[in-house]
Parts: structure tokens; sequence; C-alpha cells
């Protein structure tokens, strides 16, 4: 029997243990080792794992994969993990004001999208493929936003010429030519003229 730790952030525990202990139960069971989490209200990081050294070994890589990613291919089958370079100045485009942003990117991709700290520029999606690939269109047009195309009518105003509408309430009545004429209201005789 082998008795290995590992230290694990309070605020990451959740990512372990999973809703009602359902991840450690399925580690457990799978590499028949025993993980040891301290208690919800505890402020202790470390969390053991404990039985035969290849399982351990085994159990260690989806635990590690859960705190960083969290996810591992045990817990969550059928996900993939995709990593692209994301810099640190862009980071504020992705989240949106008070998270809003990310929030419905992760809700409406059914992923879940790591952002960089301050010591890396990898960013990570995790969730199943087709999400992960929805993510990555839309944070690719974060990072690379589509030029605007300004017309000729913004930059070159005295070439525009003015298009009128015979339906154009604002349009000049010498280029509507007859049209208002034929509705016109006759006030010496008090009717209307329809054509």
């Amino acid at each position: 029997m082998v008795d290995s730790h590992i230290f694990i952030p309070v605020d990451k525990r959740f990512r372990v243990s999973g809703k009602g202990g359902c991840y450690v139960k399925l580690i457990e069971s799978t590499h028949k080792v025993r993980i040891r989490i301290p208690g919800r209200d505890s402020t202790q990081t470390r969390v053991y794992i404990v039985g035969e050294a290849a399982n351990v070994k085994k159990a260690r890589v989806h635990v590690l994969s859960l705190v960083r990613y969290a996810f591992s291919t045990l817990t969550h089958p059928g996900f993939i993990k995709y990593q692209m370079d994301f810099p640190r100045d862009k980071v504020g485009f992705l989240i949106g004001q008070r998270g809003s942003k990310i929030k419905n990117l992760q809700a409406d991709t059914k992923c879940q999208i790591l952002v960089p700290n301050s010591e890396e520029r990898q960013l990570t999606i995790v969730g199943p493929s087709e999400g992960v690939a929805h993510a990555r269109t839309i944070i690719e047009r974060i990072l690379n936003p589509p030029e605007e195309k300004i017309s000729n009518q913004h930059n070159n105003r005295e070439n525009v010429q003015p298009e009128y509408n015979a339906f154009d309430p604002c349009a000049d009545e010498e280029d509507l030519g007859n049209d208002l004429n034929d509705y016109a209201y006759s006030r010496d005789d008090d009717t209307f003229n329809f054509a």
C-alpha cells in the first residue's frame, strides 16, 4: 500500500469531488484506491490517495487533471481539451462585464473555459467536441475581430448621389415628379384630386 498526497487549493476542491462526491467515487472504484478529501469547512489543502502504487499513480493523474482542467477522461467521457495562446490584454473582452460574456459562452457551448492566470498564456476549453469547436470559433473572433467595411458614402460625401423613393416622406418634390400632384388636396374647391 502506498500513501500519496496532492495539495489542492480549497477553491478547487469541488472539481475533484464532483456533485455528491461522484468523481471521487468513480476514481476510487475504477482504480481501487481510497481518496481522502478534507471536509467542506476545512482549510486543509492536502488530499490523500491510498492504494497499490500503480493504481495510486493512475488515480493521481485523474485527480490532477480535475484540479487543473475541471475534467478527466475517466470522469467526463467524450470530452476533449483544447488549448490555445491567449494574450492577457484580451482577457477582459472574453470575460465581459461581471463575467457575463464568458458565462453565456460556457452555457451556450456546454464547455468549461479556463482563462489563463498571470503566469500562463494558454486558454483551455474543455467539453464535448462540437461545443469546443463552437467556443473556439467565437474566441478566435474575439482575438481577430472582422475589419469594419467603410462604404464610399462615409468616406467621400461629395460623390454621394441621394436616392429618393416615391414613398420617402423626406424626398424632394421635384425628384418625385407629378406623383404628389396626383393626390393633392385643393383648398379652393375643398376636394381631393385622385388621378
